[in-house]
This record gives C-alpha cells, structure tokens and sequence, in this order.
C-alpha cells in the first residue's frame, strides 16, 4: 500500500471527516478539473529511507517522508478552516500502522479565477516498510 493509499484510509475510517471531504474528492496529484469544493491534494514531498535494528537483531526499514503536504481548496476560508482542523486531530500521532507528526498549516492565498480558499498543511510522516 503506498503512503497515499495509507493517508486516504485513515481518511476514510472517520465518518465525521468523509462528511468534511468524501473519498472521491481526496486526491493525488493530477490533472484534476471540476472538483466539488472542498477538496484535498496529497503531495508526498521529501522522502528518505533509513534502516534500523529490531530487538532480534533483525535490520527494518522505515521512510520517513519530512514534508508531506495536504492542500485544502475550498469555497470559503472557513469550511477549508473546517477540513484543516479535522486534519490536525485525525492526522497527529501513532494512525493505523504509521507515525503522522503536525507541523503546521499556511494560508496559501485565494484564486480570482475560480475563486477558491487554499490552506496548506504539513506533517512528517514515519512508516514501516515489509
């Protein structure tokens, strides 16, 4: 399961946050055009693998991803404001297999073209590797 997959699942699980945002409209990055609003844009940004040793004596692997980037786009601030907030609980510490760690959000801006809210949020994200 890659690290997206991993994120949209632990989305998914919380009905309170598919009401926020539904699956369909939990991407990856593309060509995306039309979303409903609001909407989220994964971006695995900065990743590194390390080994470390098990009690056992047996090497593990773990990636380590520094920054990985939600963005939230939205009609308005506040129901993007919404989205973040539930990101910041659901998305902060020991989650279904992986170690997600808050590092803070950012006002990105808003578009006169299509008229949307943009927050950006980041978390270090640690996961185990089979």
């Amino acid at each position: 399961m890659t690290i997206e997959e991993k994120v949209l699942a632990i989305w998914t699980a919380d009905a309170a946050a598919i009401a926020l945002v539904p699956a369909a409209r939990f991407k990856v990055p593309g060509n995306w055009q039309n979303l409903a609003r609001p909407y989220v844009i994964q971006y695995p940004i900065a990743e590194t693998t390390l080994h470390t040793h098990e009690t056992g004596g047996q090497a593990a692997k773990l990636r380590q991803w520094e920054f990985y980037q939600l963005s939230v786009v939205a009609d308005s601030y506040s129901s993007a404001k919404a989205v973040v907030e539930k990101m910041r609980a659901l998305f902060n510490g020991p989650v279904s297999g992986i170690n997600m760690q808050y590092r803070g959000q950012r006002w990105v801006g808003d578009s006169d073209v299509t008229e949307t809210k943009h927050i950006a949020v980041d978390f270090r994200i640690a996961e185990t590797l089979t």
